[in-house]
């Protein structure tokens, strides 16, 4: 399963250089506040983080430059189609004030 959201995750970002309105900048600022990197660098790194969440959708803690993954609740749980994935992540990313916690 993890090698299945890890491909997912690189063929989203790939995507988003050429086919979707996302930008690594957008993803930098839904995680950390920022969309650039700052001057002195970071305090905390930024991380991803994969979590069993029962809204099913990516959150993040600024404060810790944080991006939370979900995953399935359970392994008999089926994974979402790869497009509503991406379309779930368009959309997250690409709004300011979504998962800055």
């Amino acid at each position: 399963m993890l090698t299945s959201i890890f491909s997912g995750g690189r063929r989203y970002y790939n995507d988003g250089q050429s086919l979707r309105n996302v930008t690594i900048n957008h993803i930098l600022a839904f995680a950390t506040g920022s969309g650039q990197v700052p001057l002195i660098g970071y305090a905390m790194p930024p991380t991803i983080k994969f979590i069993h969440h029962q809204y099913g959708v990516p959150t993040a803690s600024t404060c810790t430059n944080t991006l939370y993954i979900p995953l399935p609740q359970s392994l008999s749980e089926p994974l979402r189609k790869e497009e509503e994935y991406f379309d779930m992540f368009d959309n997250c990313f690409t709004q300011e004030y979504f998962g800055q916690i």
